[in-house]
């Protein structure tokens, strides 16, 4: 029993030593030496030579892609809110897939099968709504607008908990007063949508829109035509701008004297010299603009006093001109900037009813009496103790 243990842990002996002397060989095979550590520093510069070669080219080739882009959208007068769109980058991520040397679509492909693909595609994009309309029941709306060429289009929007869709747009410059054309175009989309799936129907508040809506409520007894209330509040200002003799005095010299200052550069640069910004300027479709060239003169009324006695404009030969001598006579009238803070207490509280109601981001059916009920008290406030304002405003 001796000499077999003694065997037995010399044989124990001996395979631990082989164990290890393999896991030594195997140690020593895994090193390295000075060569390869020489030969693996060289390849790592290389590489890094490579990669950094490499996003030197890419980053040349981004930026004179991205020039192109630039020039063809500043030639072109294409928005520069266009890159915000998802479109815009899908567009850029397609071209990057095919590669070098991509043929651009010629105008005829652009203008015809591309156009025509498209047009499928938003009919189907459109039919995903359609679904939702029976489901929960949605609201035609009509928009008029005037474009750049003076005409009058009319664009007809579908509104369901979904969302909002587009569904056309008319040209009724030549009908624009037919209320018989506008209860005809109206019938169009119900009959499109399905009348079952529809609740109302949304219109601007003008004459013919009014009696269009009365007789299609008449024909489609399930339905209720319901005035536009961005349009109703601008009416609303646009009267107000006509009875309330100290605004309408206010609109017309204010826009004269704004008017009169962008029409003369020299005059203009001064003006932003001596205001550090900008003027609105109105425009004749929303009456709620007027506010906002008022609002702009009550806030540098003191600039614009001392501009119009300062040295650079009394040298000046629009100083010594009819029209220059009359903007001054504005200026420096008590009365008219009087009726300016007048106009602006009237008029801000209706401006800010339209502002809440006229974004799109959320329903504002909702809160738009409570900010009539608030626009109201504000009024009330304000002209309290001027009995002749306050029985036209309330």
């Amino acid at each position: 029993m001796g000499s077999g243990g003694a065997s037995a842990g010399v044989g124990a002996s001996q395979l631990v030593s082989q164990n290890q002397t393999k896991r030594k060989r195997i140690s020593q095979s895994n090193s390295r030496g000075p060569i390869d550590l020489y030969m693996k520093t060289d390849h790592q510069k290389t590489q890094q030579a490579t990669l950094e070669r490499d996003s030197a080219v890419k980053e040349k080739l981004m930026k004179t892609a991205w020039k192109c882009i630039s020039a063809w959208m500043t030639e072109n007068s294409v928005s520069f809110n266009t890159v915000r769109c998802p479109s815009f980058k899908e567009m850029i991520y397609a071209i990057g897939d095919y590669g070098k040397a991509m043929p651009p679509p010629s105008y005829h492909q652009i203008r015809t099968n591309l156009f025509k693909d498209r047009l499928v595609e938003m009919k189907k994009f459109v039919d995903t709504f359609r679904e939702h309309w029976k489901r929960f029941g949605c609201s035609i709306m009509s928009d008029g607008w005037t474009d750049g060429k003076k005409r009058h289009l009319i664009n007809f929007l579908v509104n369901c908990p979904k969302g909002t869709v587009f569904l056309k747009s008319v040209d009724a410059s030549n009908r624009t007063n037919d209320a018989d054309f506008i209860r005809g175009l109206v019938k169009e989309e119900i009959n499109d949508v399905g009348e079952e799936n529809i609740v109302q129907f949304i219109t601007d508040n003008g004459s013919n829109f009014k009696k269009a809506g009365k007789d299609l409520m008449l024909e489609y007894p399930n339905m209720f035509w319901t005035p536009c209330g961005a349009h109703c509040v601008q009416l609303m200002l646009e009267e107000l701008g006509g009875k309330l003799p100290r605004i309408k005095t206010a609109v017309i010299l204010g826009k004269r004297l704004v008017t009169y200052i962008y029409a003369h550069f020299q005059v203009l640069s001064l003006m932003r010299e001596m205001i550090g910004g900008e003027l609105h300027r109105s425009t004749k479709t929303r009456f709620a603009t007027q506010y906002y060239t008022l609002e702009s003169l009550a806030k540098y009324k003191t600039h614009l006093q001392i501009m119009f006695v300062n040295d650079k404009w009394l040298k000046m030969r629009f100083a010594k001109e009819t029209m220059g001598i009359n903007v001054l006579k504005i200026v420096t009238s008590g009365t008219f900037w009087e009726d300016v803070d007048y106009s602006c207490r009237v008029l801000k509280p209706l401006v800010k009813v339209v502002r809440l109601v006229d974004i799109e981001r959320k329903p504002t059916m909702p809160c738009f009496y409570e900010a009539m009920r608030i626009a109201r008290e504000k009024l009330e406030e304000n002209f309290s103790q001027d009995d002749s304002t306050c029985s036209l405003l309330i």
